[in-house]
Parts: structure tokens; C-alpha cells; sequence
């Protein structure tokens, strides 16, 4: 269920503080992952709970930051990676992670933990019982129906066994997408809250104020009429870049590829690159390099479709990236694979079309029937921009985060 709250009342206090004066409740975000600062949705959630007056701290595992403690607008960030040996292989690096986790969550003694892993759940079980917190689980997007469509079995055990035990302690759900599989599975278990939201880049980070036409001029010369395809953000090899690149062969001259990023993955990149050069397609695709998250969004900004061609694997099948949502915000089209999140906000809104598989004929021809009928396509982009200005801004999103948190306070 999808909710707007208007008007609500946040109990930011807790009763007793130090000297029995009235305190603001403490929250405190553990993000078990590799990295904080890349993860718009933290720091958007984070900073909004601090700008209402919570006392919010982020705990992090980032091996690219050098200090252990940060504050960025209001929020305590407290990065462990110091403390975690970076020779130990990855089960003693979590166990390490754990071990520190929980000493500070029962050292800080929050009211309100927010968690992001599965594998934290037990762990939070066991909070929540000595601490008598309340715990929210941002499920995001695909936790458990990744594992139930998981070729591990094992993991896919694992992490349905932690569901079930966190099933009756979390006091409440965050997840993107209304039929997402760890909803139904909580809501067949219990009565407790379930509020959607999805992440987005703040409005002021996502829509450029002026297409920088002349380094598209430069990229791609106007000396005819072209139809420039998109594809934002990082080349990895479960994002269907072999397919964008061999559906130009099925285009015409006047269709250029713009690979807005570039792969940290040199075997991957050298693999793409050779892939362009073999079928003669130099001149017809062009990478940018990875850019400012501005400036990627100015080149976006001036394509005419942006793609999304995630491949149907345990990662991605319930994925709902953060692209979606910007061409959205910058009214370009977009075309994807028919992934079951993807397709639910394409068909819901009407700012894009699905093929049915990652295959270049079929990309090829679809994108030859958008560029056939220009009143499609620009009704297309018109819907994708007037969907989230209504839907998905920051302050929109923000209010059903504050619409949680005043429920379970």
C-alpha cells in the first residue's frame, strides 16, 4: 500500500535523558554493506530523520573512507573498516563486522534501529530483546525473492530462516514495490506496518538546468538527423550491454549508442570494447567515461530513450535501480527488460516500454518503432517527468519515511 501523509505528528522525544531532561529519540542506521556514501537512500533517509530533530547515527563498513567518524548534515557516520582486518577473508570480515555492530548498537542504546540485511536480522532480534528498541528492516527490493529464486539453496534457506525469525519482532517494513515478495511474506505472518517507499536521488542532484548540447555536438556531429540511445550509469556485465551493442547492428546509421559511465571491470571493458570494434561500430558508440552524477544526467537529459536491459538473474529480478527513477525524473523514455519491478512502475505509469528478453533484434526493432511514432515517444517522456514530480520527489517520499516512524514511536 502506497501512502501520503499530508499532516503527522512525530513523538521525536524519548522520556529520560541525562539529568531527567526530555531528549530527542536516537535512531541508528546499520549498513552492513562495503560502502554508505554511494547509497543515495541512506543518506536521503538519514539526513531527513536529523532535519526533524531524531539523533541519528549511520553505522558503516566503507573501506573508502580514511576517518572512522564523520558528521555530514547533522548525521553521525561511524565507519568500523579501521577496525575490521582487511587480509581476513570475507566470514571473518562479517564476523569481525558483527562483533563491533552490536558492541556500539548496545553501547549508544538507540530507540529505533534501522537495518538494511537480512543477515542482520538475528542480530537485531537480539537487540531488540536487550535494548527493548523498535526495529525497522528496509527490505529494499529484492532480499528474499532473490533467494527464493536462488540457485544457492542454502542461502536461499538461510535467508527465508531469518525471515522467520524476525517475522514477529520488526515493527516495520520499508520496501519498493507493492508486490514485492518479502511484503507478501510478511504480511501472511503478521499485522505489523508496511509503508512503500522508493529511493531516489534528491531533486536537486537529478534534473539538470541546462542539456549540454555542445559536448553532445561534439560527441556525435549534427550534420544529419540522429536518434541517440542512452544508457546510464556503471558498464557491468549483468546490465545487457552485449545486447545494446549488438542491436546497432539491426539499426541504421543515424542510431548512436551513448554509454553514459564506464567499467571498473578492465577484463569486462576490454571484452565490450572488442565487441564494438569487430562489428565496425566505432563510430556509432561512444562512452563518456564516468562523469559527475550531474553531468551523466545533463548527457541523459539530451538522448532520446534511455535504456535499462538488466539481464533476469538472482541479483536483478527484483531489482528496481535508481536510473529507473532518474529517466523518469528527466523525461526520457525509457526501454527495459521485462523484470518484474521494472515492469510494474513502466505499466503503472506509462513512461516506457518492456521487451520481453534481452535479445538485440527485439531491441532493435523496438526501438525502430519508438523513433516511428514521435507523439508516442514525447507522450512517453511527458509522462515519466509529470509521474514523478506527483509521485517520487524527495519531500513526497520523505513523508511516508516520517509516516512510519510516527506510527511505531
Amino acid at each position: 500500500m502506497y501512502i501520503h501523509c499530508n499532516n503527522y505528528s512525530i513523538s521525536i522525544y524519548s522520556k529520560y535523558g541525562e539529568g531527567g531532561k526530555i531528549t530527542p529519540k536516537r535512531i541508528l542506521f546499520i549498513h552492513t554493506a562495503g560502502y554508505f556514501f554511494p547509497i543515495p537512500r541512506v543518506h536521503t533517509m538519514a539526513e531527513a530523520l536529523s532535519k526533524e530533530g531524531y539523533d541519528v547515527s549511520v553505522v558503516c563498513v566503507d573501506q573508502s573512507m580514511n576517518e572512522s567518524y564523520k558528521e555530514i548534515n547533522g548525521v553521525k557516520v561511524l565507519n568500523l573498516s579501521s577496525k575490521i582486518n582487511s587480509g581476513s577473508n570475507k566470514y571473518f570480515k562479517f564476523i569481525y563486522s558483527m562483533r563491533e555492530i552490536l558492541k556500539l548498537s548496545l553501547e549508544s542504546k538507540p530507540d529505533i534501529i534501522q537495518f538494511f540485511s537480512p543477515l542482520f536480522i538475528p542480530f537485531a532480534v537480539y537487540l531488540k530483546n536487550k535494548l527493548n528498541c523498535k526495529l525497522i528492516y528496509d527490505c529494499y527490493e529484492y532480499w528474499l525473492g532473490s533467494a527464493l529464486t536462488s540457485k544457492n539453496y542454502h542461502l536461499g534457506i538461510f535467508y527465508i530462516f531469518c525471515h522467520l525469525l524476525g517475522s514477529m519482532s520488526i515493527d516495520g517494513i520499508i520496501y519498493v514495490y507493492e508486490k514485492n515478495p518479502t511484503r507478501k511474506f510478511f504480511n501472511t505472518l503478521n499485522k505489523h506496518i508496511f509503508d512503500c517507499i522508493v529511493y531516489n536521488v534528491p531533486e536537486d542532484q537529478i534534473l539538470p538546468k541546462n542539456p549540454i548540447e555542445k559536448k553532445m555536438e561534439n560527441l556525435f556531429p549534427k550534420n544529419e538527423a540522429i536518434f541517440v540511445i542512452g544508457y546510464l550509469g556503471l558498464v557491468m556485465p549483468f546490465k545487457g550491454y552485449e545486447t545494446a551493442i549488438k542491436s546497432m547492428n539491426y539499426l541504421g546509421e543515424e542510431f548512436k549508442l551513448l554509454i553514459i559511465g564506464d567499467s571498473l571491470d578492465l577484463k569486462f571493458k576490454e571484452k565490450i570494447n572488442s565487441m564494438i570494434q569487430d562489428n565496425n561500430l566505432d563510430s556509432r558508440i561512444v562512452f563518456t567515461g564516468i562523469l559527475p552524477h550531474n553531468e551523466a544526467l545533463e548527457y541523459s537529459k539530451s538522448c532520446d530513450i534511455g535504456l535499462l536491459l538488466f539481464e533476469d538473474s538472482y541479483w536483478t529480478k527484483y531489482s528496481t535501480p535508481n536510473k529507473l527513477f532518474e529517466y523518469m525524473a528527466l523525461g526520457v523514455p525509457v526501454v527495459s527488460t521485462d523484470l518484474p519491478n521494472i515492469r510494474f512502475f513502466i505499466n503503472k505509469y506509462l513512461f516506457g516500454v518492456t521487451i520481453s528478453k534481452n535479445d538485440p533484434f527485439l531491441l532493435a526493432e523496438c526501438i525502430k518503432n519508438l523513433k516511428g511514432n514521435k507523439g508516442h515517444l514525447e507522450m512517453l517522456g511527458i509522462n515519466g517527468n509529470s509521474t514523478f514530480n506527483e509521485n517520487f520527489t524527495s519531500e513526497f517520499q520523505m513523508q511516508k519515511l516520517m509516516s512510519l516512524y510516527s506510527k511505531i514511536t
